[in-house]
């Protein structure tokens, strides 16, 4: 049995039945073998089904619980800008309706606008600025009578978290062959993000074709009287790049703009491309440019500030070639780029429809007063240069929060295994992640191609475990077959059932149900192949919803949820989760067992020397440590005594570089490090070493009490202490170029004096650090193994 609000649908696992009376406990009755029923009032109900043979007959009861309101979401939110929230239960409507929060002492909070988004689902927009902390009752008031959800809605102090977006889907792709890939995007702040913008990049060389299944590109309504429209919405959604955020990409980049991302939510979007070899995918997201402060119900109080003198500098600095006559409306561009567009109406409607953020700059543009005529590829540049903002100069810094980013390679595979979970992909094979409140999942599923007939019916289950995750999130997603998509119908739904008519293809009702138990973890889906006439099994061999698999995926099928992650997992914690899959009656089949693995410690990284070369150079060293996924990536800042800040070397993974003082002064430097699961030190943390020029060596930290040789070397070096004042026990270290430690050592200082010869012979050729410390002395080199 399963309850999709005030509807129950049942799935007759009688055996050897031949006739059925089903009483649902209030007169009403079915001779269906697999009835969907409506109750018109909420109650409790205990339902009878009566089956019959030719020899026997047999009884069973279950009993059923119908709400008049069942429950809402989400469930917490913040006390600024505004709630859109989803109202569940049986029988509701917007006529003669009025939906209240309400709380003891506080005035009523009335929603100013709400709609029948689903047959028992209203969705309505309530203003939320400066309410009191606390627990509220949900209200409806239909016809003067009163339904509540009593401490239904969490009014929280705003917690301002991130959006952020990630790419999963298998891991390899077939050469020539169309394959489906989801991007997960959300947002972990407890109120709305608005106007978000997400930029997918995908490499250009191999890609052949790509299409979007489930949400489509468009166009604001309210820009299609403007001049130039049909010219410039004919462009495509897309551009070509040679680098992507700093680094070398030849890449088709979708810019695209999401109208609403709900707090606290995880929403998924899929597309499928065709490719000829390995791919480079990767995703940005950028601060949204509309914050839930200056979000109202159907415009938007917009404050430029600092991001449009940011986008005027970009502009006047040339980074984008711009007609002159579009300069001076930089500050307007950015300003409309900011509106909502009705953006309430999109958070309404669902994600069947995103914007295309580049072209929306062009629009902006001719909203401006402005004809486009002139330079038509304004809106390209101006995305040219914002994927790649990282290259710009560092007093720009502050424009743009640090991006969250996330990138995948998929390797060409001859075959794979067609039953598979795949959920967010990480670093390496344990798939390194940061922790997430939730993770999605994909469970994918396939009739093979060698089949003789297709598939009746299948049953999915996923057993969770709770040492790792948190079912209070645990939500059902999409799910389709054979190129088909359909979209949850209810947020958070812990329990669902569809009738899908696949008529006049083929002669069926497919059934469509999931189920989660909370008390074991499991995670139920089942698709039900019924006749039309009788909603019995469909009995024919021939007749099934999911054929033999071909050439366009046919005979592919999955389904999606969400569960949430507890927060204390520390790094190193290994998250796992598989399912089995059973077709029609044959043995389960195990899908593999996807692992991803948690990094949630900050990298560290310092510039530890300055050295003074015969040219007046200087040659800069950095060094990092990180404990879980390893460095990815640098980026080091100076200043010169007392001016601005700026990047001597933007996200390199060199650990070292040659820079030429144009004048004798103070130079700072500090080193920013990043790891490979995207964490990332602090922005603005203090300098780690100062150095005075004036064309001689004088470095306030140098150090040359230590002497390596020979360098570069293969089988072994000589370490030796020359500073005789050196005491003790020390530490040596050897350090990889990805900042983890590959050995540890403890030396007397006598064995240093006398020099200690390391053995290198079985190191992998490339640079590595030589790291030696006590608690006052500190020294560190670079080795070259060859």
């Amino acid at each position: 049995m399963y309850k999709n609000l005030n509807t129950l649908s049942f799935i007759n696992k009688t055996i050897k039945g031949n006739s059925y009376l089903w009483d649902f406990g209030n007169t009403a009755t079915s001779n269906l073998d697999n009835p969907i029923y409506q109750y018109s009032n909420p109650g409790e109900y205990d339902i009878y089904l009566l089956a019959k043979n030719e020899n026997s007959v047999s009884s069973c009861m279950q009993h059923a619980s119908i709400e008049g309101l069942d429950r809402i979401y989400p469930t917490k939110t913040g006390n600024i800008g505004q709630i859109i929230l989803d109202i569940y239960g049986g029988s509701l409507t917007s006529e003669n309706t009025q939906l209240i929060l309400r709380k003891e002492g506080q005035e009523d909070i009335i929603a100013h606008e709400f709609s029948l988004k689903n047959e028992g689902n209203l969705q309505a927009n309530f203003k939320l600025d400066n309410v009191a902390i606390g627990k509220w009752d949900v209200v409806v008031v239909k016809d003067g009578l009163e339904s509540s959800l009593a401490e239904a809605l969490d009014i929280e102090e705003v917690n301002y978290g991130k959006n952020w977006a990630k790419i999963y889907g298998r891991g390899f792709i077939m050469p020539n062959k169309w394959q489906t890939f989801q991007i997960s995007y959300g947002n972990t702040s407890n109120v709305d993000s608005y106007s978000v913008p997400l930029w997918l990049c995908i490499a250009e060389e191999s890609l052949l074709d790509i299409a979007f299944l489930d949400f489509e590109i468009v166009s604001p309504d309210n820009f299609e009287t403007l001049p130039d429209f049909e010219t410039l919405n004919a462009f495509d959604d897309y551009f070509i790049t040679d680098s992507v955020n700093g680094k070398e990409m030849q890449a088709r980049v979708y810019p695209i703009l999401i109208p609403v991302v709900r707090a606290n939510s995880t929403n998924t979007i899929s597309l499928r491309f065709k490719a000829s070899d390995k791919l480079d995918i990767a995703t940005y997201v950028d601060k949204a440019w509309l914050s839930a402060e200056n979000m109202m119900e159907s415009e938007a109080k917009v404050s430029i500030g600092e991001a449009a003198g940011c986008v005027t500098e970009l502009l006047g600095r040339g980074i984008i070639d711009a007609a002159t006559n579009t300069i001076p409306l930089a500050g307007c561009v950015w300003q409309g780029m900011q509106a909502s567009y009705d953006t309430y109406q999109y958070a309404v409607n669902g994600k069947g429809s995103f914007w295309g953020t580049a072209k929306n700059v062009g629009f902006n543009a001719l909203n401006c007063g402005t004809s486009l005529l002139g330079d038509l590829a304004f809106p390209v540049k101006w995305g040219l240069a914002v994927i790649n903002f990282v290259n710009t100069a560092y007093d720009m810094k502050n424009c743009w929060e640090p991006r969250d980013e996330n990138k995948r390679r998929l390797l060409t595979i001859e075959a794979m295994d067609p039953n598979e979970m795949v959920g967010p992909s990480g670093y390496d094979d344990v798939n390194w992640i940061q922790t997430m409140e939730k993770i999605p999942y994909t469970i994918y599923f396939e009739n093979m191609s060698t089949a003789t007939a297709p598939a009746h019916d299948v049953f999915i289950t996923d057993t969770l475990d709770a040492n790792v995750f948190d079912f209070s999130y645990f939500s059902f997603g999409d799910f389709g077959w054979g190129g088909k998509f359909f979209q949850q119908e209810q947020e958070g739904a812990r329990e669902f059932s569809q009738d899908i008519d696949l008529r006049p293809e083929i002669e069926l009702i497919l059934r469509v149900a999931g189920k989660f138990e909370e008390e074991s973890g499991a995670v139920h889906f089942e698709f039900i192949s019924l006749n039309p006439e009788t909603m019995a099994e469909e009995e024919d061999a021939l007749i099934g919803f999911l054929p033999p698999n071909g050439e366009f995926g046919e005979g592919e099928g999955f389904v999606e949820f969400v569960v949430g992650v507890k927060p204390d997992l520390s790094t190193g914690t290994e998250i796992q989760n598989k399912a089995s899959i059973i077709f029609d009656t044959n043995a389960a089949i195990e899908t593999n067992e996807y692992i991803n693995t948690i990094d949630d410690e900050i990298p560290e990284s310092s510039v530890h020397s300055v050295n003074l070369l015969d040219d007046d150079s200087l040659l800069i060293s950095w060094e990092g440590f990180d404990q879980g996924s390893g460095i990815a990536e640098y980026s080091v800042f100076m200043q010169f005594n007392d001016e601005e800040i700026r990047p001597l070397k933007l996200i390199t993974t060199e650990t070292s570089t040659i820079f030429k003082p144009s004048e004798s002064g103070t130079y700072k430097f500090y080193s920013i490090a990043s790891d490979n699961a995207y964490n990332k030190e602090n922005e603005f943390k203090d300098f780690d070493l100062t150095y005075d020029f004036n064309g001689s060596k004088t470095y306030k930290a140098e150090n040359n009490s230590i002497q390596i040789s020979p360098n570069p070397a293969n089988d072994f070096v000589f370490i030796k202490l020359e500073n005789k004042e050196w005491r003790g026990t020390y530490n040596l270290e050897l350090i990889r170029n990805d900042g983890k430690i590959f050995m540890s050592k403890t030396l007397k200082s006598e064995n240093l004096n006398e020099g200690y010869k390391l053995d290198i012979k079985d190191l992998s050729s490339g640079i590595y650090m030589i790291r030696v410390f006590d608690s006052e002395n500190y020294y560190l080199d670079k080795i070259v193994v060859e």
